[in-house]
């Protein structure tokens, strides 16, 4: 005789729709692409100093390879040192009171600990100087930093990303490209 087997309960039919769904949320936020989806991802990290980025890149005109010049030679894009930044700020906006910080640390001879905005997996190998030998723009991952007062990573820089990107442009995509 066949035994018939109840509804189920309630409980299990709310939780086996709310995880799809919570799944679904999670994704449509992470994969949309707008920096107020990603600022749920990923929290701007606050430095102990505000770098206006706009004031730097529109208004006066200077170039990401500037002050990040390590870019077209290494791994990273590094930050700069406080002896680059005191080029121009010991005679430029000497009175500005939100460069104390800086100039704290020029007299101190301590570093401004600036707090990375980019992440990726620590599994990966990511070097900026062959992107931009390629003649990719700062601005297509890290997105328009000219206009932003306080940087905010725009992109989730995830692997799909990178392949994606890689496929479009005849770039390799084995393994080892950015993975060890």
């Amino acid at each position: 005789m066949r035994q018939r087997m109840g509804a189920l309960p309630l409980r299990v039919v709310g939780v086996l729709i709310a995880i799809p769904l919570a799944l679904i949320v999670i994704g449509i936020v992470a994969f949309s692409g707008g920096s107020a989806a990603l600022g749920a991802v990923y929290s701007v990290p606050e430095n102990e100093m505000e770098f206006p980025h706009d004031q730097h890149v529109n208004s006066l005109a200077i170039e990401c390879e500037f002050c990040h010049r390590a870019a077209d030679t290494s791994r990273t894009a590094t930050v700069p040192s406080v002896e680059q930044c005191m080029f121009c700020h010991k005679t430029v906006a000497t009175a500005n009171p939100n460069l104390e910080p800086l100039r704290a640390a020029w007299e101190s001879g301590e570093p401004l600990n600036w707090i990375r905005q980019h992440r990726l997996p620590d599994h990966t190998q990511f070097r900026h100087e062959p992107h931009i030998t390629a003649g990719f723009e700062c601005t297509e991952c890290h997105g328009d930093v000219g206009s932003m007062r306080q940087v905010e990573q725009v992109r989730i820089l995830k692997m799909g990303d990178c392949v994606g990107c890689h496929k479009e442009n005849s770039a390799p995509t084995t393994c080892s490209t950015c993975h060890s």
